[in-house]
């Protein structure tokens, strides 16, 4: 397993990917940098950059499955004492911890927010940092798959089919919750819930769709011919 993470690192230490994470590093400075910081009332406003960021990292990992199956690695590793159980988890596991380093480095943004403004709330930061992950975490549920059943190229097409629905039916809540008044009683009592329990509810579903799309994978593979 060891082996399988450093090869997956190292397959993502390209430009492009230094590129992306010089983008998150510079995110919390540019924030420091805002003269009218004080007219950001909410760390939320900053919520939306750093969860469409945080999506980007959950797509470089799906990289390394394509370098695999043109290079023969997949295939490969099977014949050593690796099974797909172990490539299918090695997988997720990379995911995860990719997005979770990525959320934290761009949370600081929002910690950086937090200490200037209001002062730093714990409850608070932790319900931003679960809504950012909680995209890429099932972003990545509904990608890897669709990849691991039908490989990267028919994946990755399905995956953008059904991505584009996602994003339809978010919007359209997203409409609704803003414009009805049952929508926005909503939003009220989101707002006067605890965070906290909030934030352990929004882990807890990404927990459970993770599971369901990290068993899901490897019950696929097993049965894919390669």
């Amino acid at each position: 397993m060891k082996a399988l993470f450093y090869r997956s690192a190292l397959s993502l230490c390209r430009p492009l990917n230094l590129l992306i994470l010089l983008m998150f590093a510079a995110e919390p400075v540019a924030v420091t940098c805002v003269p009218n910081i004080a007219t950001i009332e909410s760390p939320f406003d900053l919520m939306m950059f750093d969860a469409m960021m945080c999506l980007i990292s959950s797509i470089l990992p799906q990289s390394v499955i394509g370098e695999d199956e043109q290079s023969g690695w997949n295939r490969y590793c099977l014949t050593m004492p690796v099974k797909r159980s172990q490539y299918i988890s090695e997988k997720y596991l990379f995911t995860l911890i990719f997005i979770i380093f990525f959320a934290l480095l761009a949370s600081l943004g929002v910690i950086i927010l937090l200490v200037r403004t209001t002062g730093f709330d714990i409850k608070e930061y932790f319900l931003v940092l679960s809504g950012m992950m909680s995209g890429a975490v099932v972003m990545m549920s509904l990608e890897l798959p669709l990849i691991f059943r039908f490989g990267t190229k028919k994946g990755v097409l399905l995956f953008t089919a059904s991505f584009l629905v996602v994003i339809i039916s978010v919007l359209s809540l997203f409409f609704w919750v803003v414009s009805d008044g049952t929508g926005q009683q909503f939003l009220k009592w989101l707002q006067e819930t605890d965070h906290l329990i909030l934030a352990l509810c929004i882990l807890s579903a990404n927990a459970v769709i993770y599971t369901v799309s990290w068993l899901l994978s490897i019950r696929l593979y097993q049965k894919r011919e390669l």
